[in-house]
């Protein structure tokens, strides 16, 4: 008679092993679909957590080319940090732009301090480029037979300063003179 030939692919033990790797094989993708869940998770918390507790340093408020006396002519500018730690090496840089082209870069004498949470510290820069503008506007005026002609200046300032992870951000701004000596506008602003 003849012999019978059984296949072993179909025997309960073969099923067993094929759903326990099958089992497996699953186990091993969600396994790693949930460490991909996780480690996401992990970077947006620690991302939130750095905005959250970083300082955020801007202007308040400017007064442009007030009368120092003797020395000179002055850039005011009012910082605030309204972020939650305090702006550590806080470094103030103004370049100034005339109507000509001409650059005056100028940094503040205070390079370096502190600036705590909700405080606000007036720094001031030294600008010697003022003396020039009114001389031109002045010549310009006389020439044009007395009216007051302004030609205007361009300010673009830059805060540089550190949080207390050493991390290095920064606040731009541009200040532009309008039609007169005494109108100024704030243009362009640019942070990190």
């Amino acid at each position: 008679m003849p012999a019978l030939i059984v296949n072993r692919w179909f025997d309960s033990a073969s099923i067993a092993v094929w759903v326990t790797a099958l089992a497996t094989l699953a186990y091993v993708v969600i396994s790693l679909l949930l460490w991909r869940a996780t480690k996401h998770s992990a970077e947006t918390t620690r991302k939130i957590f750095e905005q959250t507790h970083r300082p955020y340093v801007g202007m308040q408020s400017w007064e442009l080319w007030k009368d120092g006396g003797s020395t000179g002519n002055l850039n005011c500018l009012t910082l605030i940090n309204v972020g939650n730690v305090p702006a550590s090496n806080v470094h103030v840089n103004i370049e100034t732009f005339d109507h000509s082209g001409s650059i005056e870069k100028a940094t503040s004498a205070e390079a370096g301090f502190v600036l705590f949470p909700n405080q606000a510290y007036t720094v001031q820069v030294a600008t010697e480029i003022v003396e020039k503008v009114i001389e031109e506007n002045r010549a310009l005026a006389e020439h044009l037979g007395g009216g007051e002609v302004w030609l205007g200046i361009t300010l673009k300032i830059e805060l540089l300063y550190s949080g207390p992870s050493e991390t290095n951000y920064y606040f731009r701004a541009t200040i532009e003179q309008g039609a007169s000596r005494n109108e100024f506008r704030l243009g362009r602003a640019d942070s990190s």
